[in-house]
């Protein structure tokens, strides 16, 4: 019936509208996980300057975490 379609359509866009709240949540929890990232100071373990968020540095093989500028050097060394 009538009455019976339109309940299914409100049951349906209500699971809808909960899914998408849930994948929102979800999405603003990563984006404050990679905020907090980026914002937190961090040290180059090779030449010690710091900066601003650790996604500035590298993790190499060791675990430790370079700058662009001491991994430039290390992989040239290692050329050489």
């Amino acid at each position: 019936s009538e009455r019976e379609a339109r309940i299914q359509a409100e049951d349906k866009a209500t699971s809808n509208a909960r899914a998408l709240s849930e994948a929102q949540e979800k999405l603003e929890a990563e984006i404050m996980k990679i905020a907090n990232f980026s914002q937190k100071r961090a040290k180059c373990e090779c030449c010690d300057r710091e900066y601003f968020g650790e996604n500035q540095l590298v993790r190499i093989d060791s675990g430790q975490m370079f700058c662009h500028d001491c991994l430039a050097e290390l992989k040239s060394a290692a050329l050489s």
